[in-house]
């Protein structure tokens, strides 16, 4: 059975009488990995040949690398920042904006991504979990500011790139977690599941029983109701087409 069978089969079972229950009140949460912009060009941190083989993880995403040597954490941010300008949203990205269109008010999109491309491709109510690329921060302040080009030299060590670093908090956890229990359909997309606490969102929406649905290039460790493997720029079309 090819997955377009496999989704309209479980959207009929799964999903229809969701919609059919809550109404206007049916709500989404979508949580996105790096799997999805790798489809655009961007590499992720874990997988082989990564980033984290080309960089020491300690030295580029830690507080203790930062003081240690705020240069080669600015130069590392400012290439990633570049890069930014060369890739475009791909047809997944596009997709998920197009599932919030459908359902505006009870829309949640939670990534632990740190590129632009949800807002690019037109997704609204995006939460970041892990920080932004394009954003920068006091060191010694709560200032916050857009950061399209490099952050100066002589900013290295007043300003760093609004990212979530190993030891800190996650963003918007507790504001996220509130709009996970207020929805009826949970869908993951391109995700290891292996990142914590991030990751914990999964097995919360599981736990509560929480209708769940799993886009990735390969299969879960986790219980989803429904996993769809693939690419997601190639899955998430269709998907979003059932509706």
């Amino acid at each position: 059975m090819d997955s377009k069978k496999e989704l309209q089969s479980f959207f009929q079972e799964s999903i229809t009488p969701l919609r059919e229950k809550w109404g206007d009140d049916f709500s989404i949460f979508v949580f996105c990995g790096a799997g999805l912009s790798k489809s655009s060009g961007l590499k992720t941190f874990r997988e082989s040949g990564g980033l984290w083989e080309e960089y020491d993880v300690q030295e580029v995403c830690s507080i203790d690398g930062y003081n240690r040597n705020p240069a080669l954490v600015q130069e590392f941010y400012n290439k990633r920042r570049e890069q930014l300008k060369s890739v475009r949203p791909n047809s997944g990205h596009f997709a998920l904006a197009e599932l919030e269109k459908l359902f505006p008010k009870n829309f949640t999109l939670a990534t632990q991504n740190v590129d632009d491309l949800h807002e690019r491709a037109g997704s609204v109510n995006t939460y970041h979990l892990h920080g932004e690329l394009r954003y920068a921060r006091e060191v010694f302040g709560e200032k916050r500011r857009k950061q399209i080009g490099d952050i100066k030299k002589e900013e290295y060590n007043f300003w760093r790139p609004d990212i979530v670093w190993f030891g800190e908090s996650v963003k918007y956890f507790n504001e996220v977690l509130e709009l996970l229990e207020k929805s009826h359909l949970f869908i993951s997309v391109g995700t290891s599941a292996e990142v914590y606490p991030a990751a914990g969102l999964i097995d919360h929406a599981i736990g509560m029983g929480i209708k769940t649905l799993n886009f990735n290039v390969e299969k879960s460790s986790k219980n989803f109701d429904k996993e769809v493997e693939g690419p997601s720029e190639l899955t998430l079309p269709k998907f979003i087409n059932i509706f």
